[in-house]
């Protein structure tokens, strides 16, 4: 669970931290404004949607799979793609990270029993905030090792691609019982 939710947050500091240098660098600094207010306004989306449609999406593995997979899209969009459509795939990959956190943290009082549901959520806050630090630091040193801008995002999809695997193997069946 920890990695599902690190692999949430990745997309948004990743997102956040390397847009601004990363449109400079492809010659688009006039879309950054755009670019960075879709990302984290897309976000209200991603809530109010959980908000309308919470109880049939947590639980499920299909929301992580369906959203992994969209982000990974964006994440292409992102580096495959120029002008308007820089600004579109920043809003995708923001609706995703914050879909994807809001499932994630839905997690612990779902599947631990009440007494241990603050233990698991530590546990989940310590890997996911590790990997949120990690990981964009890893694409940082991806973007200075090649001298190419698309591979900062580079471990962001990595990353992405075992955070699906990870979602394969959580029991969303399993319920917490009450003692």
């Amino acid at each position: 669970m920890g990695l599902l939710a690190g692999y949430a947050s990745s997309l948004y500091y990743a997102a956040n931290a390397f847009l601004p240098d990363y449109l400079a660098a492809r010659g688009r600094p006039d879309l950054l404004n755009a670019s960075l207010s879709a990302l984290n306004w897309v976000q209200l989306l991603a809530s109010f949607l959980m908000i309308a449609f919470g109880e049939r999406l947590t639980m499920r593995r299909w929301p992580f799979f369906a959203l992994g997979v969209l982000s990974l899209v964006a994440l292409w969009g992102l580096v495959a793609t120029n002008g308007a459509w820089l600004v579109a795939w920043s809003g995708v990959v923001g609706f995703c990270n914050a879909f994807l956190l809001i499932l994630a943290l839905a997690l612990p009082p779902l599947l631990a029993r009440p007494d241990d549901v603050h233990r698991l959520s530590a546990a989940m806050f310590l890997v996911g905030y590790l990997c949120a630090f990690a990981i964009p630091i890893a694409g940082g040193f991806a973007w200075d090792a090649t001298a190419s801008p698309r591979a900062a995002f580079a471990p962001l999809a990595v990353f992405g691609v075992v955070s699906l695997l990870v979602a394969a193997r959580v029991d969303f069946k399993r319920r917490a019982r009450v003692r």
